[in-house]
């Protein structure tokens, strides 16, 4: 792998930490994820209760 190559990929990771408000929407769209991805395993879990 060349020097450069690398370079380019860390400057591309640690873009969202230079930038607070890309920090933060980063944050919010985990959170999001998080929080759809627990409300779809809660009517799985309810649907299965059912059944």
């Amino acid at each position: 792998m060349k020097k450069d190559e690398l370079h380019v990929s860390q400057d591309e990771w640690t873009y969202t930490c230079t930038k607070t408000s890309a920090r933060a929407k980063v944050k919010r769209a985990r959170t999001k994820a998080k929080r759809s991805l627990s409300k779809k395993l809660l009517t799985q879990e309810m649907q299965a209760d059912e059944i």
